[in-house]
């Protein structure tokens, strides 16, 4: 009887003790995701700009009458006003929570809608007002499940080591790479969160077993990552066959046939919902511009150095050298092991260290980098970002597993090398924090604002082709501190003139699109010299160069 309560009394105390570990860590993992979000938040308040492709974002999310300034309007030979471009941006009372508008624009654009729909969510319960914080609130939101799913993959991949799990969080929140992907207020964000996910789902089955209770996730995530973005569809399309493949030939012929036809069903929902991604693909000049990317072979080995250059940088330096020089050290530290390795086991090296999740995981990862590297426009890094933390995962993984099996014999260097790993990654989120800077805060862009800002009593010209609207688009928070501003074309110098002489309001801001990337370029000395020489204008003076503009102040 005595031993009996005894026995009771320490499995209570074991247990107790067990919740109170498993409380520490979840502890732990929460105040670094914390700490995380409170850095983003700072580095949110320090945001003062939009790069174009953020206030399509709100334009295309809110906009009632068109999805475009300078197309699908009657924009150019009017005078537009202040509240021509307010509109543009923001939600009105008779338009909230209008998602057949969201939808027409991203018909009209060339990515699927559901971020926009996200946003236009948002803006809705603010209308007639627009800010920075309802689309990075939304990314805030998508970085904390993100976090939260990308730790349970590395606990999972880990075998529940604390410390290695705790290094992936911290590597990938406290760098620039997630901080850059939080402040862009595009779909990047909502894309790393459904990738993630979605990857979650293919581990536990690819491990375990393909059933109803992992299909109809998968189904959902399938169909809500393809909404996000295309890029999701190369991902999702590799993670599939890997898996499918893998189900054939361990002859698991009935869970392969219901997983195949989740994913193809989830797919032909999408097409069928979303019947403009043909146009996008095919019809579009965006389309054919990645179709002759992707014929382009032989230059996937420049873009791939390109991206892995972005990666070092956005993870270690703004110097390109010394992120070079770390990602080469890291580079020989690997081969150093993977010959160590090999030497001990010879044949049987890929069978060893490495558990077969790895492997799967990391076929994706590659086939997907390389995918991207073919098709995009160039080595952009936020094309990348959704892989960013998977790869992330991989290396430290890789590392860790290569230190733990060559020096299995020695616990005290095993345990020392995932103390180095942690400590490496506190040590990178503190002089990102301290020493760098956030590439996408965009102050050129609210500098120019200031600028205008002075001038809001005048009116202005703005130069550009008739259906061109990134610079119009770029320039809209800008010529909104006007009174008026007149879009032309330069040929339209003769009507300028007589229009000016009319109203005759020195002095004038004058914008001329200098985009060349897209055909829509002038040269902005030749233009403004012409319309000296043909107006009562006798000066012109520069205030600023920024992106696709230039802008001049004439008296």
């Amino acid at each position: 009887m005595i031993f009996n309560r005894l026995s009771v009394f320490f499995n209570k105390q074991h247990t107790i003790s067990v919740v109170k570990k498993h409380n520490a860590i979840s502890l732990l993992f929460t105040l670094i995701i914390a700490l995380q979000v409170a850095v983003c938040l700072f580095w949110a308040n320090s945001k003062t700009g939009l790069f174009i492709d953020e206030i399509h974002s709100f334009g295309l999310s809110n906009s009632e009458h068109f999805a475009f300034l300078n197309r699908d309007t009657a924009t150019m030979n009017s005078w537009l006003d202040k509240d021509h471009f307010h509109k543009y941006l923001t939600v009105q009372n008779d338009g909230k929570f209008n998602y057949v508008n969201v939808y027409r624009n991203q018909a009209a654009d060339v990515h699927p809608p559901l971020f926009y729909i996200a946003l236009h969510t948002v803006c809705s319960f603010f209308p007639d007002s627009c800010s920075k914080w309802y689309g990075i609130v939304l990314n805030i939101l998508f970085f904390i499940i993100t976090q939260i799913i990308l730790l349970k993959i590395s606990m999972r991949m880990t075998g529940n080591n604390v410390m290695l799990s705790s290094a992936v969080l911290i590597f990938y929140g406290s760098t620039m790479l997630a901080i850059d992907n939080v402040l862009f207020i595009r779909m990047y964000m909502m894309l790393t969160m459904f990738a993630v996910l979605t990857c979650d789902l293919h581990l536990k089955m690819f491990c375990r077993k393909v059933d109803f209770k992992n299909l109809l996730p998968v189904f959902f995530i399938t169909y809500a990552g393809c909404m996000t973005q295309y890029y999701f569809a190369i991902f999702a399309f590799f993670l599939s066959a890997v898996l499918c493949l893998c189900l054939l030939f361990e002859k698991k012929i009935k869970e392969l046939l219901f997983y195949a036809s989740t994913i193809l069903l989830s797919v032909g929902c999408f097409l069928i919902t979303y019947s403009p991604v043909f146009d996008h693909m095919f019809n579009r000049k965006v389309g054919a511009q990645n179709l002759d990317n992707a014929l382009q072979i032989l230059k996937i080995p420049q873009k791939c150095c390109y991206y892995a250059a972005y990666f070092g940088i956005s993870l270690f330096s703004d110097n390109i050298i010394f992120s070079c020089a770390i990602t080469a050290l890291l580079f020989m530290l690997a081969t150093v092991l993977a010959v160590m390795w090999f030497k001990r086991y010879g044949k049987d090296t890929l069978k060893t260290v490495f558990h077969s999740d790895f492997y799967f995981l990391a076929t994706v990862v590659i086939l997907t980098f390389v995918t991207v590297s073919l098709v995009s426009f160039d080595a952009i890094p936020r094309y990348m970002y959704f892989i960013y933390p998977l790869m992330i995962l991989l290396v430290t993984i890789f590392f860790s597993s290569l230190f733990s099996e060559i020096f299995k014999k020695r616990s005290n260097i095993v345990s020392f090398s995932n103390r180095a790993i942690l400590a490496g990654a506190l040590c990178l989120g503190i002089i990102n924090l301290v020493f760098r800077k956030p590439s996408m805060l965009f102050e050129a862009e609210y500098k120019s604002i200031k600028m205008i800002e002075t001038y809001n009593d005048r009116c202005g010209i703005f130069f550009t082709r008739n259906n061109y609207s990134g610079a119009l688009t770029q320039e809209c928070r800008a010529v909104m501190q006007l009174k008026e501003v007149y879009c032309t074309e330069p040929e339209n110098m003769e009507k300028i003139k007589c229009l000016l002489n009319e109203k005759n309001f020195p002095p004038l801001i004058i914008w001329v699109d200098k985009d060349n990337q897209w055909g829509s370029g002038y040269d902005p000395e030749k233009i403004t010299a012409v319309f000296i020489t043909n107006s009562m204008y006798t000066t012109c003076k520069k205030l600023y160069s920024y992106g696709l503009v230039d802008c001049y102040i004439v008296n």
